[in-house]
Parts: C-alpha cells; structure tokens; sequence
C-alpha cells in the first residue's frame, strides 16, 4: 500500500466524489428536459448510491490497513511471549490459553487483512507432523508439544504476511 488516508479523509474524498457525480446526473437529466423533480431525484439518487458505495469500500480499506498493521506485532508476540518465554512448569494451563488467543486473534486478523483461505486454514489447523523438534533443556513433554506448535504457527504465518507482501 503506497500510502494510507485516515478513514475521515477518505470519507472527505468520498462526499466529494460522491457530489460530482450527483451534479452530473442531475446536469444530464436537466440536458435531456426532464422535470425538476426528476432531475432533483436523479441528483440525489446518484449521489446516494454513489456515496455510499464509496465509503463501505473506505471502511473495508481501513480494516486491511489496521489488520496489516496489526500481523506483525503478532508475529513479534508469538516470537517473543509464546516460543522464547521463560521455562515455567506450573503455567502449562496459561501457556494453552495464551496460545489459543494468539491463534485466534491472528485468524481474525489474516482474515480481515484479505489473506487467502488457505493459508488462513494452514495456520489455523497445523500438522503436526510437520512439525521439527525443538527440544529446550528441561522441557516436559507438553511445554515441547506447545512450543512445537507455536513454532509451526510462526512459520505458517509468516508465509500469509509473504502472500500479503506485508513488510
């Protein structure tokens, strides 16, 4: 994205836009002798229309854009609070919860940044069997398993933010 308006000045833009549009139905309607009441209908009926098209697709930018932001900070909170946190054997419970927030929070926002069904369905649902083993030094089992699939995760979503040519 070259460069991103504010939701307000695309609105601004917008109305603009939206007006121009409208004058020039009404000045076509008044050209072809219509009524005033027609041309005064015609007007406001492009302009309506038009407007409002306009700015359900502003906000649907503002969305991607904000989701766009909002990939790489998850990525940097997967990174650095769910792979590398500090070995702690009596929170495996929060560790879960932690990473089922994660996951979630960044489905919903490869979906709102337009990312494609696959690689939404590819970090959603990990294979496991694709998964390498990073054994850390004392690690049970299960705080392997976790970190396993954080792993995985990091790498399917990074391969989404390639696809949506994020920086």
């Amino acid at each position: 994205m070259p460069w991103a308006r504010s939701l307000t000045e695309n609105a601004v833009a917008n109305l603009i836009a939206s007006a121009i549009t409208g004058a020039l139905a009404a000045f076509t309607g008044r050209m072809n002798h219509l009524p005033i009441s027609s041309v005064v209908f015609l007007g406001t009926g492009v302009f309506s229309i038009t407007l409002l098209v306009l700015l359900l697709m502003a906000v649907r930018a503002d969305r991607r854009a904000k989701a766009e932001a909002a990939l790489p900070l998850l990525r940097e909170v997967g990174l650095h609070m769910l792979l590398n946190r500090p070995l702690n054997h009596g929170v495996l419970e929060q560790l879960g919860r932690n990473i089922t927030w994660w996951r979630d929070r960044t489905t919903g926002e490869l979906t709102r940044g337009g990312a494609s069904e696959y690689h939404i369905s590819r970090f959603r649902d990990p294979d496991l069997l694709d998964i390498n083993a990073l054994d850390m030094p004392g690690d049970t089992p299960q705080h392997a398993h976790a970190r396993n699939v954080v792993a995985m995760c990091l790498r399917r979503l990074e391969e989404a933010i390639a696809a949506l040519e994020i920086k």
